[in-house]
């Protein structure tokens, strides 16, 4: 349905690197900008045009007479590890929806979340509309508000914290609980809201975290993982249980769900108070302890008429390991310095927030980084050692020429993807560096990032041991291939300024 890739547009090498720090997205809106000319264009008649155009007519006749009785139901389901993968791992399901189911529940849920947005209140920071020119709000709204609330108090006045983390929200959401919110939502005698409404009926009959469980547990096992831990074990009910984590009318789905919730404890909330939401995990913040338990309380107790299960808030004595690994807590006493009891830090949205406005990142979202790199390393090895199986003597390229694609790989994920001709990352790309920008100027992150420039260089060197290992063994050697016509740097060490510590300092 698109041109052949010999036809795709392509700018001369001088604007892209002159005119684009991002030269995939440059490519990307030349071929988006050819493409829409080329459907307005009657002359141009090529096949895929003709494919195109079908296609597209086929989603707006779908689109329009939607039926609940229409088929809405993921190509597979996936278990994506939430930290080691392995026999008895814990995993997350992730459904995977054809290309028109895709683009289906795109368009649905843009108008949800129209329809929806009036209702929510500031509070929720999460899958939110977009405001014609501004950015969308995001996690780091959610850090800079709580920044800022403190800021209004001295650093040794006590503030009073709560946290609430619900149990497996998608896996658990009743089908019962998501109709009985449509039809406080949902205007009668809309024709819209009545699409939108036949359509989400296809979406949760559909799927369930019964069917999820068995497709993912099918497909793991065939690749010798067994007994993968979900969260929870089967139950009876549990084919009317479940919203399917991976299309964008889930997301907007939890916000119409929990917004009882919010206005729940909104109308606890007093002046001094601050409370947010991001998705389901959620904050709770004031100067008077009773205040924040009633806010607690009351967002507790809509959960349970949503027959929403969520972990019991913890109640902490002493600011210690144990500390950290609850999920919900009562409150406690957040205060910079102070007596046995008193925590300097909260964590929210994978930050760790300080009460002297210090931030850091969490540190499980610093081992998970350093586990991407470990696995960038290995799987260059692995994938030597798989040909070497197959081919006696494998011929492999140089191994600098290896460790310098394995750190652009790892450069692009961590710190964002070096621009053209220029040794240092692509402003606003997509990095690890980017979900953390409150990190910036904060002292008490240095050290997790230190770790992670450290960890960086270590699985570089475990690439070059490994594979050099391979060679002295004969397994393979290194033998001559013709040099690419890419734009590349030379980066004998990959500090300053692709270090993670830099992009913050």
């Amino acid at each position: 349905m698109l041109p052949p890739r010999r036809q795709w547009p392509r700018a001369g090498l001088k604007r892209r690197v002159s005119t684009s720090d991002d030269v995939v997205r440059a490519r990307s809106e030349l071929l988006a900008r050819d493409v829409l000319q080329a459907l307005r264009n009657p002359k141009r008649q090529a096949p895929w045009t003709h494919r195109l155009r079908k296609f597209i007519l086929e989603i707006q006749s779908t689109a329009s007479t939607w039926s609940r009785t229409d088929r809405f139901v993921p190509v597979k389901t996936i278990a994506i590890p939430k930290g080691r993968s392995g026999t008895g791992q814990k995993y997350r399901l992730v459904s995977i929806y054809s290309l028109r189911d895709t683009i289906l529940a795109s368009g649905f849920s843009a108008y949800f979340r129209a329809l929806l947005e009036p209702r929510l209140g500031v509070a929720c920071l999460a899958y939110r509309a977009a405001t014609p020119g501004k950015r969308p709000v995001s996690h780091h709204d959610a850090v800079a508000r709580i920044k800022k609330y403190a800021s209004g108090y001295p650093p040794n006045a006590p503030l009073w914290v709560a946290e609430c983390d619900l149990k497996g929200f998608f896996d658990n959401l009743r089908h019962s609980t998501v109709r009985r919110t449509l039809r406080r939502l949902f205007r009668p005698s809309n024709p819209d809201d009545e699409s939108l409404r036949e359509f989400i009926e296809s979406f949760l009959s559909g799927y369930s975290f019964a069917a999820g469980v068995d497709d993912a547990s099918g497909r793991l096992a065939s690749s010798g993982v067994y007994r993968p831990n979900f969260g929870r074990p089967l139950a009876i009910g549990d084919t009317r249980t479940g919203v399917a984590q991976g299309s964008a009318i889930s997301c907007i789905l939890a916000n119409a769900v929990l917004f009882p919730a919010d206005d729940a404890c909104t109308q606890e909330q007093g002046p001094n108070a601050l409370f947010l939401r991001y998705s389901d995990d959620t904050l709770f913040i004031s100067p008077d302890r009773a205040e924040c338990q009633a806010m607690l309380d009351a967002y507790l107790h809509t959960l349970s008429h949503l027959r929403l299960p969520a972990h019991p808030p913890e109640a902490h004595t002493a600011y210690n390991r144990k500390f950290w690994s609850g999920k919900s807590k009562s409150p406690y006493k957040w205060v910079a310095a102070g007596p046995t009891g008193a925590v300097p830090w909260l964590a929210f949205v994978g930050y760790h927030v300080a009460r002297n406005l210090q931030t850091r990142a969490r540190p499980s979202s610093v081992d998970k980084e350093l586990n991407k790199q470990r696995q960038v390393a290995d799987l260059a090895v692995s994938r030597i050692v798989r040909a070497s199986k197959r081919v006696p003597r494998l011929a492999i390229r140089r191994v600098d020429a290896i460790r310098f694609r394995a750190l652009q790989h790892m450069l692009a994920f961590g710190v964002g993807q070096p621009r053209a001709k220029t040794p240092a990352p692509i402003p606003g790309g997509l990095s690890w560096t980017r979900g953390f920008k409150e990190l910036k100027g904060s002292q008490a992150a240095l050290r997790g990032l230190a770790n992670l420039d450290r960890g960086r260089l270590i699985a570089l060197n475990r690439v070059s041991g490994r594979i050099k290992a391979l060679v002295e063994a004969r397994i393979c050697y290194e033998g001559k291939f013709p040099a690419r016509r890419t734009i590349r740097f030379r980066l004998k060490y990959p500090g300053r300024p692709f270090s993670y510590a830099r992009q913050f300092i």
